[in-house]
């Protein structure tokens, strides 16, 4: 165990504490662990302003900008073996808060009085879990696995800001939003050495899923109005199936050569005020070779086409009110594709020295991007 103290300028004192325990339980070796830390207890407090080009202040004026956070994290894990089985499990428990709350008054170069009040506030809370295990064992001369991931999280967020000239009625911009995020995964390999090669077959499915809804509002600090949106409310899902095949052939002592061929299948669904199915399909070969001419150096080349994972929440509206803008979600994204290219050189000395060099090279395809609409 570990128990920290930090003081900090602000004048907080934070405490962090880290400790586990490990133990035998019958064939198992058991973790279990404890992580919690009040974290960014900052106080920014002082003076900020804008300038001209030429560096002269337009208007400048104090500002206290005060954030917390808080964190704490629970772990278990188990390995053990029986008979022909190899097991592995592990859990964690996630619990997060971020609070912030922030005014700044500015007051034009050579005037006395202040002329408008900046202010906000902004919440997060988090809340996720995580179970996963695979289990190992030789059959017919294969090793197979078998691999299960389960995840969920639900996060809540909350912002506000206003920019207000004195003496005018206010103005504020509110977004609050919620989200439910499922992940499913579970993933069987059967690999086996064929005199010079390893040879590794296998498939995996993964189900993700979001839940989301967002509101945007304007009004006076106290009544709110809320804004239409394109996708303030909606569910996305996706069903993804991968097989693939790799075999790792050592044609020499010196050189070996590794290649991979992957399909990807993946069905996105997304119901609400954007309801849309899509599917698509996906080839991800991957060529890698390596050669070590002599003792310390190594070079590689690779080739590789890989799909991105696709950011749920870009599917949904959002929105920036410190920034005033607001950002729509669009139905139509597919996952970004990058064909990479890699050469690399390694030079080792010793049991410390290494150096290593690379160039690589991207081509990409779908590129995700902000748009500007106005």
């Amino acid at each position: 165990w570990a128990l920290q103290i930090d003081g900090v300028s602000s004048g907080f004192i934070l405490p962090s504490l880290e400790a586990s325990y490990t133990a035998r339980l019958g064939r198992l070796n058991v973790t279990a662990g404890i992580e919690t830390e009040y974290d960014d207890a900052d106080n920014f407090v002082g003076f900020e302003g804008f300038q001209d080009p030429n560096g002269v202040f337009l208007e400048r004026g104090p500002n206290d900008d005060r954030r917390r956070a808080r964190y704490g994290k629970l772990t278990l894990g188990a390995d053990g073996t029986f008979g022909d089985y190899k097991l592995s499990l592990n859990a964690n428990w996630f619990r997060g808060a971020f609070r912030r709350n922030w005014v700044h008054v500015s007051t034009r170069t050579g005037a006395t009085l202040p002329f408008r009040v900046d202010q906000g506030r902004e919440t997060n809370d988090e809340t996720n879990w995580e179970i996963g295990g695979d289990i190992e064992r030789d059959i017919v001369g294969w090793t197979g696995k078998l691999a299960l991931l389960a995840k969920s999280g639900d996060q809540a967020n909350s912002s506000l800001a206003g920019f207000n000239p004195i003496g005018a009625p206010k103005s504020f911009g509110r977004f609050l939003s919620s989200d439910m995020t499922i992940e499913r995964v579970g993933r069987l390999t059967f690999k086996r050495k064929f005199g010079a090669h390893q040879v590794e077959v296998g498939g995996e499915y993964a189900f993700n899923s979001l839940d989301f809804v967002g509101v945007f509002a304007q009004g006076n600090g106290g009544v709110f109005i809320v804004q239409p949106g394109d996708i303030s409310a909606t569910q996305v899902q996706e069903a993804r199936r991968e097989a693939f095949v790799s075999d790792s052939w050592t044609i020499s002592p010196t050189f070996t050569l590794e290649a991979t061929l992957t399909g990807e299948w993946s069905t996105i669904s997304q119901s609400g005020d954007a309801a849309k199915e899509r599917s698509f399909f996906y080839p991800k070969p991957r060529l890698k070779a390596v050669w070590k001419p002599r003792d310390g150096w190594t070079y590689r080349g690779e080739i590789e086409r890989d799909v991105g994972q696709l950011d749920f929440g870009a599917f949904a509206d959002s929105a920036s009110v410190g920034d005033g803008n607001q950002n729509s979600g669009n139905p139509e994204l597919r996952p970004e594709q990058n064909l990479n290219y890699v050469l690399g050189v390694e030079r080792r000395w010793g049991k410390r020295g290494v150096l290593n060099a690379s160039v690589r090279y991207e081509q990409i395809t779908d590129k995700l991007e902000l748009v500007p609409t106005t």
